[in-house]
């Protein structure tokens, strides 16, 4: 074995599974089946008031129920347009 050489680990933190965050913040490409990696992928956000608490804006995709009142969003909750 010559001074330079050393031994490579098994794979390189490149091919390495991502590793989670705290939080689960990370940002992860996804695979396009267009070419290597494609944009982030958004979905749809839907916004609403609480009809019997009025309390919101909430955003049904994380709080489909209403954490001051315990309602759950219906079609009497006011929807809001954004």
């Amino acid at each position: 074995m010559s001074k330079y050489s050393r031994a490579m680990p098994a794979f390189s933190e490149y091919d390495a599974p991502h590793s989670e965050p705290a939080l689960g913040l990370a940002y992860k490409p996804r695979k396009s089946p267009c070419r290597g990696y494609g944009a982030q992928v958004y979905e749809r956000t839907y916004m609403y008031f609480c009809c019997s608490c009025n309390d919101g804006p909430k955003t049904y995709n994380m709080q489909p129920v209403c954490v001051n009142c315990q309602h759950k969003a219906c079609k009497y909750c006011n929807y809001v347009k954004h």
